[in-house]
């Protein structure tokens, strides 16, 4: 899987390289933006930070409209990943674009959107801002179909619950996510962050673990569905 993924990052350089030489825009926006997609579910949001913006900076002077929807969504899933404080900061910036661009665009990426604003919300401690997009996004992810896509809700989701107090709850469900094997390797990462981040003390991380072994997938929705209702 490594190997083919750096085989992959190589060609699109190398077309994106070769199609600014001929001044095949378009080709190299493309290519750019496959990059970009390609590395932040690898975990290596910076790079795909790098390349996506070089790519929407080429939509942008060019007239590329067509490309920008699906640009400016892996854009804001690289400053997902990146998470620090300077890259939540550009995210809330460019959340307007995205609205904008997407209030009628595909759902995977009206998905991305309304996760990208629920994460925004809880990041700057306004949990109950957080649960009317987190539950948007669920349902969205489920009436796709996309597993992983619903599970990378859940750090989310724990992040609003940390944020209003409910420690323990998002400690069950960090532990629960770092445990599935059908999660995205950067959500379980980022999992493991907030965890290492929250602290818990080792018999708090004991009840974690074992109340994360009893929750399944459908709880997640359940419990987004009370919190949106002021009850959870």
């Amino acid at each position: 899987m490594a190997g083919r993924v750096a085989e992959a990052e190589l060609g699109y350089r190398r077309v994106a390289q070769l199609a600014e030489a001929r001044g095949s825009v378009r080709l190299q926006a493309l290519a750019l933006l496959n990059l970009g997609s390609l590395l932040h579910p690898m975990g290596q949001g910076r790079a795909a930070r790098e390349a996506l913006e070089s790519a929407l900076a080429l939509m942008d002077r060019h007239g590329l409209h067509a490309l920008q929807p699906h640009a400016l969504a892996n854009l804001a899933g690289a400053l997902l990943e990146i998470g620090d404080t300077e890259a939540v900061a550009a995210l809330r910036a460019l959340l307007p674009r995205l609205q904008a661009t997407l209030a009628a665009g595909e759902a995977p990426l009206r998905q991305a959107l309304h996760q990208a604003s629920a994460l925004l919300h809880a990041r700057h401690g306004h949990a109950r801002q957080a649960w009317p997009p987190l539950q948007t996004a669920w349902r969205e992810a489920q009436a796709l179909g996309l597993r992983p896509a619903q599970l990378s809700l859940v750090n989310v989701a724990a992040e609003a619950w940390a944020a209003s107090g409910q420690r323990r709850r998002a400690l069950a469900w960090l532990a629960w996510l770092q445990a599935q094997p059908q999660a995205w390797d950067a959500d379980r990462r980022e999992a493991g962050r907030l965890w290492a981040r929250l602290r818990p003390a080792e018999d708090e991380a004991a009840e974690a673990t074992m109340a994360g072994a009893g929750l399944a997938p459908d709880d997640l929705g359940r419990a987004l569905d009370e919190a949106a209702q002021g009850v959870g």
